[in-house]
């Protein structure tokens, strides 16, 4: 009976890890190419927070969906596996799947 315990733990270890690990995987990154340092902005269901990233920098996992801004610029939607470059003062975005 203890052995049974055991196997049903590891399994719902096991499980949950790989939930985790799919939810880590669909978050948007962040990758500044510009020279300068910028300041994002992301809205996530109504609330907005600023972000400052450096010159060169990648934020990892900033929201698994959201809207992001720089300044005054019009906010684009990211999700899941894509990437928000950051070049020449505004954001592109790329998949993180090829």
């Amino acid at each position: 009976m203890e052995n049974k315990v055991k196997h049903v733990l590891l399994a719902g270890a096991a499980a949950l890890a790989l939930v985790t690990g799919t939810m880590a995987a669909q978050a948007v990154d962040v990758v500044n190419e510009d020279e300068n340092t910028h300041e994002i902005i992301v809205e996530t269901e109504g609330n907005a927070k600023t972000i400052e990233i450096l010159s060169g920098d990648t934020l990892t996992g900033i929201c698994a969906q959201c809207f992001l801004s720089i300044g005054d610029s019009d906010a684009i939607e990211v999700e899941g596996e894509q990437i928000a470059v950051i070049k020449g003062g505004k954001l592109q975005l790329r998949s993180k799947v090829n």
